[in-house]
């Protein structure tokens, strides 16, 4: 499945099987994660 978004397209895939056992990959643009890893350590947008 992809999602679109404003930062950019995000695929979710998976697979099972029989016995249960499932693996789920997501994929995020490097973009993404580099903006919430910065909001996150030197602070976010303020809250008002």
């Amino acid at each position: 499945m992809l999602i679109n978004s404003s930062l950019g397209f995000m695929e979710v895939s998976g697979r099972q099987n029989l016995d249960m056992s499932m693996a789920n990959f997501v994929r995020v643009p490097l973009r993404l994660v580099t903006q919430v890893a910065w909001r996150k350590l030197f602070g976010g947008k303020s809250k008002a």
